[in-house]
């Protein structure tokens, strides 16, 4: 017996409502994804807590921060956790967060979730105390090993060798042609800056020997800083990025668009978290922190080689 037409589309509807029923009425609430929010207003960040894994394109896609800003996404805990670092925030500025249309790896969504939050102006005593940090200096082994702010040891570059020619004597049977040049490794005497994007330290050599060592951060991977070598061709003590509307204390510039900095600030006085430093954030620049950046500034000149490498 042949099915009519509208009964094959009544059989349909009859299961989609039996589908439907079954999904909102024995869905187990255990698999709809749940989240938690926490703002942490020092350092600046926005942090989400699911209950499963979530699909991150989904939740980078939805993401919302009105008015807009820039940021970075950090996921941990199998896609549990994910961080929102704003690149910069307006104090006094009142902000919406939102997410929306989140889907786990179960294919729930998420309800919507919104946050209203305010970046209050620091006080005269949080300025002060901003001034009074002092420069993240690596201290210096004997072997050449140091230790990082959180505890990590790296080895430092050594010093850079350059080969020279001996000169001898010769022989009174043997002319100067007949006698072959003597080459010697020396270590280069030169005042230079070293940079190590592998481990995100700078090295700064003078007269063959470490005079000091700092924590860097240096370009993101789709923004990379360029390997090679380099001189300082120009200084600032602030200059101004028309690129980015931010200022960058102590700038050094050692190839176009490319510079040695103090972490930044914007003009609302929002600055660069001190906690990116030692990792690749920057959009391709070489970042040192507060105090650190003027240090280098006064050691270098125009002129000075600038060594980066991984």
């Amino acid at each position: 017996m042949e099915i009519s037409a509208k009964t094959k589309i009544l059989l349909t509807v009859i299961f989609l409502e039996i589908a439907a029923i079954g999904y909102f009425c024995f869905y187990p609430k255990s698999f709809k994804v749940k989240s938690n929010v926490k703002l942490f207003i020092n350092p600046h960040k926005i942090v989400f807590y699911f209950n499963q894994p979530i699909i991150r394109s989904s939740f980078e896609e939805n993401f919302q921060i009105e008015p807009a800003v820039e940021g970075s996404f950090d996921w941990s805990n199998r896609n549990r956790q994910v961080v929102f670092k704003p690149y910069y925030l307006t104090y006094g500025e009142e902000y919406i967060v939102s997410a929306k249309k989140i889907r786990g790896y179960l294919l729930t969504e998420l309800e919507e979730k919104t946050v209203k939050f305010k970046i209050e102006p620091p006080s005269s005593l949080n300025l002060a105390n901003l001034m009074a940090i002092s420069p993240v200096k690596l201290p210096i082994s004997e072997k050449n090993v140091f230790t990082k702010p959180d505890g990590e040891t790296v080895v430092i570059t050594p010093p850079r060798t350059k080969e020279v020619i001996v000169p001898v004597e010769a022989s009174e049977e043997a002319t100067i042609i007949d006698q072959p040049p003597v080459m010697q490794e020396v270590i280069v005497k030169e005042k230079y800056i070293d940079v190590d994007i592998s481990d995100q330290i700078m090295t700064l050599y003078q007269d063959g020997e470490i005079n000091s060592v700092y924590e860097v951060s240096t370009g993101r991977y789709s923004m990379p800083t360029p390997l090679g070598e380099f001189k300082i061709f120009s200084k600032e003590e602030n200059h101004w990025s028309n690129t980015y509307k931010l200022y960058m204390p102590f700038s050094m510039q050692f190839l176009s668009g490319f510079y040695i900095h103090e972490l930044p600030y914007w003009p609302s006085g929002y600055r660069e978290g001190v906690d990116h430093l030692g990792t690749r954030v920057s959009h391709g620049c070489i970042r040192l922190g507060i105090g650190a950046a003027k240090e280098v500034y006064n050691f270098a000149d125009i002129g000075t080689p600038v060594v980066i490498h991984q």
